[in-house]
C-alpha cells in the first residue's frame, strides 16, 4: 500500500467518534525517519524503504489486500510460506535508539503464529507474534542478547480471526517503555527498563526458522515496516489513520529485466491506484531500442506487465514509464489535536486532490468554540493546515472539514417513506406484501380484515421495499 490517501466516510466516522486525546504530527516525514525496512507488497516482495533489503521468498502468493486491491498484499499459507530477509540487508538496529515493528494482519488461526522475528536455526531474537502465551493476543517479546525474555503481551480477544488489524509495538530505550497497539489504540503499556534486544538474526516475515519450535503464518500480512526508534503516541496513531485510509491514485512503478541486449521481462515495484483504462507504457533508455511493453489493470491497479518486443541492443536494462491514471478531484482530509481545552495542531490525513484555490476549514463539535484554521495548497493538494485561533473548552479533537474540489452543486431527491392506498372489499381479509426487487417478497405485518374500502397505510422505504402488492385470503 502507499501512504499518499484518501481517507474514506467509514474512517471520517471512526475519527468523528473515537474521541480520543492526542497531539497529532503535522509533518508526515516521520513515516520515513528511522524507517529500516518496508514491505507494502504492492506488485512485489522487496524492501521500499530505499535500502535494498530485499527477502528470499518461498510459496508466497500476492493477493487482494484490506481495500480489495489485487496483488497489494501477502498471503502465507501456514505450512510452507516464509518470507526472510538477510541480516546484512537490514540496517543496523541498536537498541538506544528504540523500535517500532507496524504491521497489518488478517489471521486465519491464532494458534501461536509468528507475523515477524529476528531468528536463524540456532537463536531467537526480537518477536512479534499471535496467540502466543494468552491465545487471541498480540505477543511480543524484546529477547536480550543474553538471552533473557522482557515480554507484552496484550488481553485475551484483543486479536479476531478472519478480519484485518493494525498490529504495532513501539519501545522507547529512553524510558524503558513498550508500548503495543491495535488499531491505533493503546492495547498495552509495559515498563520493560532499558533492553538491549537482539535483532542479530536474519528477519524474518510470517514465519520462524528455529526447528525446536518452528512455527508459520496462517492468512495475510500487509505493510510490515520496521523503524530503528519508537514511534511516538501521536506519530503511532497518525500512521494507523494514513493506512487506514484508500489509496489516493498514484502512478505505477516498473523495472525492466534485460539478457544480453533484449528486454525479457518487466517487474511492477507498484501497480498504482485509480486506473479506469490500461495506461500507455514507455521504453526509454538502455542503449537500445525496440522494446515494447503494455500493461494489465485489475481493480484499477497494474498488476502485470508483459513484454510484447524485446527489442534489441540494451546495454542496460532501460526505465520503464506508466502513464498516470487520469486525475480525479478528492476532498482532503485531517484531525486535530487537543491539549488544555486548546487545539493546538490540524494535521491533513490526505491531501485531497484538484485544489486550485485555498478551501475552507472549519473545526466542529469537540465540545469547545472559537477555534479556526487555514489551509495550504501547493500542487493541487492540501499540504498543510494551520490553526490561527486555538479557541478554547475543547474536551475532544474537534471534527476538521475542508471544502471540496471544484465541486459542482447538484440535487437529489431521495424518498424515505412511502404511502400506500389500498382499495379492497368490507370484511373481507387481506395480506400486504413488499419488495425491493420484485422478485423476493415479504409480508409487511400480520394478515388484516378490511374495516372500510379504501385504507392508506406508511412505510419507511428503507425496511419495507419500494414495490408491494395486495393478497386476498380465503
Amino acid at each position: 500500500m502507499r501512504t499518499s490517501v484518501i481517507i474514506n466516510e467509514i474512517a471520517v466516522s471512526l475519527l468523528a467518534s473515537a474521541a480520543l486525546q492526542y497531539q497529532v504530527s503535522a509533518d508526515p516525514s516521520f513515516l520515513t525517519n528511522g524507517l529500516v525496512s518496508y514491505y507494502p507488497f504492492t506488485g512485489s516482495v522487496n524492501d521500499a524503504s530505499g535500502f535494498g533489503a530485499d527477502p528470499s521468498v518461498a510459496d508466497v502468493k500476492l493477493v487482494a489486500d484490506r481495500f480489495s486491491i489485487g496483488g497489494s498484499a501477502a498471503e502465507f499459507d501456514g505450512t510452507h510460506s516464509m518470507i526472510v530477509i538477510p541480516r546484512a540487508a537490514v540496517p543496523p538496529l541498536p537498541p538506544q535508539n528504540g523500535l517500532t515493528i507496524s504491521a497489518w494482519v488478517k489471521a486465519n488461526t491464532l494458534a501461536q503464529i509468528p507475523v515477524v522475528e529476528f531468528s536463524d536455526s540456532q537463536n531467537i531474537g526480537v518477536q512479534m507474534w499471535l496467540g502466543a502465551i494468552t491465545p487471541s493476543a498480540l505477543f511480543e517479546n524484546l529477547r536480550d542478547t543474553i538471552l533473557r525474555d522482557h515480554l507484552g503481551v496484550t488481553h485475551a480477544g484483543t486479536i479476531v480471526t478472519n478480519q484485518y488489524q493494525h498490529v504495532m509495538t513501539s519501545y522507547d530505550y529512553s524510558r524503558g517503555v513498550l508500548v503495543s497497539y491495535i488499531d491505533g489504540v493503546v492495547a498495552g503499556t509495559f515498563a520493560l527498563g532499558q533492553v538491549n534486544f537482539d535483532t542479530s538474526e536474519p528477519l524474518l516475515i510470517g514465519y520462524r526458522a528455529n526447528p525446536f519450535n518452528a512455527a508459520k503464518f496462517n492468512g495475510v500480512i500487509d505493510d510490515v515496516r520496521i523503524y530503528g526508534r519508537g514511534l511516538r503516541p501521536d506519530e503511532a496513531r497518525a500512521l494507523y489513520l494514513r493506512e487506514l485510509a484508500v489509496p489516493l491514485s498514484h502512478p505505477a512503478v516498473a523495472k525492466a529485466q534485460g539478457v544480453n541486449g533484449f528486454i525479457v521481462g518487466a517487474t511492477v515495484l507498484d501497480g498504482g491506484a485509480g486506473y479506469t483504462g490500461v495506461p500507455n507504457v514507455r521504453v526509454t533508455g538502455g542503449g537500445g531500442s525496440g522494446a515494447s511493453v503494455r500493461a494489465v489493470v485489475t481493480n484499477g491497479v497494474v498488476t502485470e506487465l508483459i513484454v510484447d518486443d524485446a527489442g534489441a541492443g540494451y546495454n542496460y536494462p532501460p526505465s520503464i514509464v506508466v502513464d498516470p491514471p487520469a486525475p480525479i478531484p478528492a476532498r482532503a482530509m485531517a484531525v486535530s489535536g487537543i491539549e488544555l481545552g486548546q487545539v493546538i495542531g490540524v494535521s491533513p490525513v490526505s491531501g485531497g486532490y484538484g485544489y486550485t484555490n485555498t478551501p475552507l476549514v472549519r473545526l466542529v463539535g469537540g465540545g469547545g468554540i472559537g477555534a479556526t484554521a487555514v489551509a495550504e495548497v501547493r500542487g493541487y493538494e492540501v499540504v498543510a493546515i494551520t490553526v490561527t485561533n486555538p479557541g478554547s473548552g475543547y474536551v475532544n479533537p474537534p471534527l476538521v472539514q475542508i471544502e471540496s474540489p471544484n465541486l459542482i452543486p447538484s440535487v437529489a431527491i431521495e424518498v424515505k417513506r412511502v404511502a400506500v392506498k389500498l382499495s379492497v372489499r368490507l370484511g373481507h381479509t387481506y395480506q400486504l406484501e413488499s419488495s425491493t426487487d420484485l422478485l423476493t417478497w415479504t409480508s409487511t405485518g400480520p394478515d388484516f380484515v378490511a374495516d372500510d374500502e379504501t385504507i392508506v397505510k406508511e412505510f419507511d422505504v428503507t425496511q419495507s421495499g419500494q414495490y408491494f402488492r395486495l393478497i386476498e385470503r380465503p
